[in-house]
């Protein structure tokens, strides 16, 4: 019998930490095609995938579909704050 995934709070966590993370960077990576900075978006785009594979591999790892809905209710919440951040910092920046 195949052992049975379990996300913890501390899972749940990291889910919502790199999600803000990977929005963010996402966002950055959106600014940077818009502006045509081509070194710095290639390293973002390389660094992406990286960023989102945990949050990845725990949903496919969940076969629960309330665990599922979880992760994407986190994420969702985390990629709010990614995209205000990046809105904010790009506000500061560019005033």
């Amino acid at each position: 019998m195949e052992p049975t995934f379990v996300m913890t709070p501390k899972r749940y966590l990291l889910v919502f930490m790199l999600t803000v993370l990977g929005d963010f960077v996402g966002s950055c990576y959106s600014y940077l095609i818009a502006h045509e900075y081509i070194i710095s978006q290639m390293f973002v785009g390389f660094l992406m995938p990286f960023i989102h594979f945990l949050t990845l591999k725990y949903f496919i790892d969940c076969k629960d579909m309330m665990v599922r809905l979880k992760i994407t209710t986190v994420g969702a919440c985390a990629m709010v704050i990614g995209s205000t951040f990046m809105l904010l910092l790009l506000r500061d920046v560019v005033n």
